[in-house]
């Protein structure tokens, strides 16, 4: 005889097949945030509205939420990445 659980599955709700860790998971309209990003030897991490780009332990470049951009170093124009 089948059940109910054997034929249908609410919307929204972690099947035995997905496992325990599927309602924990990112969800549609969900606003994940990350408070660190690391890519290869990049760290990207956000602090009261200022985005900061390091590699190698020491900051590079930020960009904070007014706008205002700051290189550690000088910044080159038309050059070649």
């Amino acid at each position: 005889m089948a059940t109910l659980s054997s034929k249908v599955t609410p919307s929204g709700v972690a099947t035995a097949a997905q496992g325990t860790l599927a309602d924990s998971a990112v969800q549609p309209n969900d606003s994940p945030t990350f408070g660190t990003l690391t890519l290869g030897t990049w760290t990207i991490t956000e602090t009261s509205g200022v985005l900061e780009f390091s590699s190698g332990g020491s900051a590079k470049f930020s960009i904070s939420a007014a706008g205002v951009i700051t290189a550690a170093d000088n910044v080159i124009a038309y050059g070649t990445p």
